[in-house]
């Protein structure tokens, strides 16, 4: 709605701004004041060779994105390597991948997302206002009869910034014992980590007088870290041949173990007597921390069998455990899967 439709909408509903004649002549739109058109590019570059007993495969990319709303956007960094090479009856290989994020997030207000704030903000306040502490206008409850923040305000003032590291690779080495049967040994890694942090100077966007709807008169900083780590141990034997040309056999022997760990920190404290210092301050500090392991235990055995390709029979049996049950119950149930099928 325009400034007219809103006041005329308003009106229905028994609420009349209180509010100076020349300030209706003002129609702020804060859906075109928080949206945008958002530019992206992507830049890679790309490397493979290969022989007929190695293979090498590199790439880099950058990423960045702008989001539609004002001072929000993605960038990445990101790295990848794969390779392999066959010694005899020994094959080795790894595949890699390290990627760098940073993240600047839509942010919300008094509990309600930006958007809300958007549709419900009244037009005939400006967005900006240099008398105010921190350089917004926004409404007053005994003014305006609403409370609906700058959405400006609430995406620009603070700085929020959101940073990731992702590493996953795998390394395997694959050995032909003898014909038919090979052992299989790899480990992978899934490791991240992701950094918070916002502080949001103080403000005042209420410029009634003895009126504060929505103001802040210290500065709040806080910062969360989140550091988490899975670790894939996997070994396994495999067997196959035919036999008289007509019996196919597959056997296979697993055995995996995997590991998680995790932890987490996060804080914050404000400061009343500067904007200046992107630090955490004496008053109300609040901080918390926490951590987590897990492991799981499991193994596979798997047996398919089949007569000419016609029929067709697999048996494959599988048990856990789980740290996160009891040492009296730690195993799950055994599971047993038959199948049979004939083609025509």
């Amino acid at each position: 709605m325009n400034t007219i439709e809103y006041l005329q909408h308003a009106g229905n509903l028994g609420v009349f701004p209180n509010r100076p004649l020349s300030t209706y002549k003002i129609n702020t739109n804060y859906q075109d004041e928080i949206f945008r058109t958002g530019m992206m590019q992507n830049h890679s570059l790309n490397y493979s060779a290969g022989t007929d007993k190695s293979s090498q495969y590199f790439s880099a990319e950058y990423l960045k994105q702008e989001g539609i709303i004002v001072n929000t956007g993605f960038e990445r960094y990101s790295f990848r390597a794969n390779s392999s090479v066959n010694i005899g009856k020994l094959k080795v290989g790894e595949s890699m991948a390290l990627s760098f994020g940073k993240q600047n997030p839509e942010l919300s207000g008094g509990g309600r997302s930006l958007i809300t704030h958007a549709i419900k903000a009244a037009p005939y306040l400006p967005v900006y206002n240099s008398n105010n502490d921190g350089g917004f206008q926004g409404p007053s409850s005994s003014a305006d009869g609403q409370d609906a923040e700058n959405p400006v305000r609430i995406q620009t003032h603070p700085t929020s910034i959101n940073k990731t590291l992702s590493v996953i690779g795998n390394l395997y080495a694959d050995l032909e014992i003898i014909e038919g049967l090979n052992y299989k040994t790899q480990v992978g890694l899934d490791y991240f980590t992701f950094d918070g942090n916002t502080f949001t100077p103080s403000f005042s966007d209420d410029s009634v007088d003895g009126s504060s709807t929505h103001a802040q008169n210290y500065a709040e900083y806080g910062r969360s870290h989140t550091q988490g780590q899975t670790l894939i141990f996997t070994n396994s034997l495999s067997y196959s041949t035919t036999i008289a040309e007509k019996h196919n056999l597959e056997l296979l022997a697993l055995a995996e173990k995997t590991e998680n760990k995790s932890t987490n920190f996060g804080g914050s404290a404000r400061n009343l007597i500067t904007n200046e210092l992107v630090q955490f301050g004496a008053t109300t500090p609040s901080i918390g921390s926490g951590s987590s392991e897990t492991n799981r235990l499991g193994y596979l055995g798997r047996v398919n069998y089949n007569f000419e390709d016609k029929y067709i029979l697999s048996a494959s049996i599988r048990r856990d455990a789980s740290s996160r049950f009891g040492a009296n119950n730690r195993w799950g149930n055994i599971s047993i899967g038959f199948f049979r099928l004939e083609y025509c």
